[in-house]
């Protein structure tokens, strides 16, 4: 069998990685929700990256 779905399966870059693990480990808050300071830096940020 040839397995051809790459995006399940694909390496993150290394540069990536090292952006989005502050957000992993540290800045995990829910951009939706109100009331909490990891909130509001996740809303902050996601806005920025656009």
């Amino acid at each position: 069998m040839l397995y051809l779905d790459n995006s399940a399966t694909t390496k993150i870059h290394p540069e990536v990685l090292d952006t989005m693990l502050p957000y992993l480990q540290e800045e995990y808050g829910n951009p939706s929700s109100k009331f909490y300071l990891l909130a509001e830096n996740a809303k902050k940020s996601s806005l920025q990256s656009t």
